[in-house]
């Protein structure tokens, strides 16, 4: 169903056309990305480079729509999307843009059936507003995971309106412990901002417990390899943690094989690959070397 609304930013008018693929945007010629679009010498904005892509030039697809909303006390309708810096390359790295336009007086009523339409359609088959709980490993990898969360992926959970339990991770088999007394009745998703091992150790605390196998995990790249991201993404998504929360905020669960092994009398999980000897024994030996 094609349905439009008209509006402006400052003086000039702009509409916004919906048509149950996409969201285009006609007539905004200054399209503002947080902190990115302008370029500042002094106190003078200077206008964009040529060869910036405008976002207005192609429909944003329901996939990259965040949130779409009328704010009744400013009389202004909000639209947060995460689109393509390089829209015609496979992966394309993804920024947050956001666009904010006068709504006429007496379009109150439409403006908001305008939004409706928009969020039902780019949230259609999945939930909205989800109840997430962050592990974040702060000395996995490169010690980079932490300061990921913080300023790519927190950033897109609270535009999306998602509900965010956030923990840190303090020692070696604590992702374990948080899997295994978890209240799985009260998230959606629990989601990792590590490399595999606290994957690893969430799918190992989960799967001890009857329904654990229930609740899906969200994976954000925050290690060093990521090898699980990179095979559910690929290989230039996979390592960008603003695609992969995107998979968190509007995917749908897939079931995902495992390997058990018995050792001991205790069972593990693996979710990539089985090791035993010599290859197992020069991981171990070299992680003070990462």
């Amino acid at each position: 169903m094609l349905c439009n609304i008209k509006v402006t930013k400052g003086s000039h008018p702009v509409e916004l056309t919906y048509d149950g693929d996409g969201l285009r945007i006609d007539g905004d010629f200054n399209a503002h990305k947080k902190a990115k679009l302008q370029r500042v010498c002094g106190c003078i904005p200077l206008p964009p480079p040529k060869n910036l892509f405008d976002p207005t030039l192609l429909p944003i697809g329901n996939t990259h729509l965040l949130q779409v909303f009328f704010d009744n006390t400013t009389h202004t309708i909000h639209i947060h999307a995460l689109i393509p810096t390089s829209p015609d390359q496979d992966q394309s790295p993804l920024e947050l843009y956001q666009f904010r336009y006068t709504v006429a007086i007496g379009q109150e009523q439409a403006c908001g059936d305008f939004c409706t339409e928009v969020m039902g359609g780019a949230y259609q088959g999945t939930a909205m507003k989800k109840r997430l709980k962050v592990l974040v490993n702060p000395c996995g990898g490169q010690g980079k995971a932490k300061q990921i969360f913080e300023t790519k992926v927190q950033p897109l959970f609270e535009v999306a309106k998602c509900t965010v339990d956030v923990q840190y991770t303090e020692y070696q088999g604590h992702a374990i412990q948080i899997a295994q007394d978890l209240d799985l009745e009260a998230y959606d998703t629990i989601v990792t901002v590590s490399g595999d091992g606290v994957i690893h150790e969430v799918i190992n605390g989960l799967l001890q417990r009857s329904s654990g196998g229930l609740l899906p995990i969200g994976v954000i790249p925050g290690g060093t390899g990521n090898a699980l991201s990179i095979c559910l993404l690929g290989e230039q998504a996979g390592f960008d943690p603003m695609a992969a929360a995107l998979q968190i905020i509007k995917g749908r669960p897939l079931a995902l094989d495992l390997c058990s092994v018995t050792f001991d009398d205790h069972r593990y999980f693996s979710f990539l690959s089985q090791n035993y000897g010599i290859t197992s024994y020069a991981d171990l030996g070299t992680e003070n070397m990462r």
